[in-house]
């Protein structure tokens, strides 16, 4: 795997599990941490999209 794919999963990582606790431990998200992975999620596809 190359390291810009590699960066791009590492990146996406937190933000899949505090997802995933949402979806399967009902934790609750703030509007930050929402925008932050917003954020988080527009900056791999930005980062995927120039490879």
């Amino acid at each position: 795997m190359p390291a810009s794919n590699a960066s791009v999963v590492a990146t996406i990582e937190p933000v899949m599990a505090a997802l995933l606790a949402f979806l399967f431990l009902g934790e609750h998200l703030e509007i930050w941490q929402l925008i932050g992975g917003g954020l988080v999620i527009a900056g791999a596809v930005i980062q995927s999209a120039g490879n």
